[in-house]
């Protein structure tokens, strides 16, 4: 899915990666082969839980934590998950209760590279957690009529066909 999409819209501007543990080995190859920025945010309720899905949720072929290190932006959803991830990362985060920083929807302008495209990216697991119905909602209301601004989710879970409705319904 991902390289028909970049044939045809080229590479993403960013990657908006949420979640640790959901695909960060994607981000994370994509991003070093591309040269394209990551912004990471964490949500997971394994961190609010302190159940990660291994005994040692950092104990696999791929480096978690120089990822998150390399990220261009560190968000996390509220402040005691900017305290676990300052703990665990050892680098700054900044609260962003939603999905995306506030900022991105002020002056989306100012992120745009190229002087004719933004291609936005999200990589998670498709499920309630992530929001990615707002997300959806989000860019429709804000650069339908703009056509310089494409968006695509990477990904797959229980909501894909939901998602796909809604991003079809919305145009």
């Amino acid at each position: 899915k991902l390289g028909r999409y970049m044939k045809q819209f080229g590479k993403p501007d960013l990657i908006f990666h949420q979640g640790v543990f959901d695909y960060f080995y994607l981000s994370s190859f994509l991003s070093e082969c591309f040269d394209i920025p990551v912004y990471f945010i964490e949500h997971s309720s394994f961190l609010h839980e302190d159940n990660f899905p291994c005994a040692n949720p950092f104990d696999t072929e791929f480096d978690q934590r120089a990822f998150v290190k390399k990220a261009v932006k560190r968000y996390a959803v509220t402040d005691s998950y900017v305290g676990k991830m300052v703990d665990l990362f050892n680098v700054p985060f900044e609260k962003c209760p939603n999905v995306l920083p506030q900022d991105f929807f002020i002056d989306p302008d100012s992120f745009v590279k190229e002087e004719h495209f933004f291609k936005f990216i999200n990589i998670a697991i498709l499920d309630p957690n992530k929001n990615q119905e707002m997300l959806i909602r989000a860019f429709a209301s804000k650069f339908k009529d703009k056509s310089k601004y494409y968006f695509r989710i990477v990904g797959d879970g229980q909501l894909e066909n939901s998602l796909k409705r809604t991003a079809r319904d919305l145009g």
